[in-house]
């Protein structure tokens, strides 16, 4: 985008400005989804855990889940994202969980705090 506009050349279309998101967004998409939604998780992780199925089947479960949660509730364009997050989310606190209960639940909430913190900064930038 910078080449496009230091080069002289034309996008061939309207600039897109999004809306600045606030502070309750940002708050509820950084802080207060990762947590709920890992905890969450975890419930469903330690549900499954008391079944004959595998670790990976479990994240599939768990990635499913979400993933249809997240189509229902906030469009099915994010499923296949909400899918592959929640599926790694799951897998991240799995294998964590030997070493310790707190090193499993921050492996899963960790990199949902940051996927989400940036899209919360990239939806700004577009707002300027």
């Amino acid at each position: 985008m910078v080449f496009v506009h230091s080069s002289g050349m034309d996008r061939g279309g309207p600039v897109v400005k999004l809306p600045m998101p606030d502070l309750w967004e940002l708050f509820g998409n950084i802080v207060f989804a990762p947590v709920t939604e890992t905890a969450t998780l975890v419930v469903g992780l330690l549900l499954l855990g008391k079944t004959r199925m595998s670790a990976s089947t479990n994240a599939v479960i768990c990635g499913l889940a979400f993933g249809i949660l997240h189509g229902v509730l906030q469009g099915w364009i994010k499923f296949p994202v909400a899918l592959w997050g929640f599926y790694f989310f799951a897998t991240a606190y799995q294998v964590w969980r030997p070493a310790s209960f707190a090193k499993a639940v921050l492996a899963a909430l960790a990199p949902h705090v940051l996927v989400n913190a940036t899209v919360m900064a990239v939806l700004a930038v577009y707002a300027i």
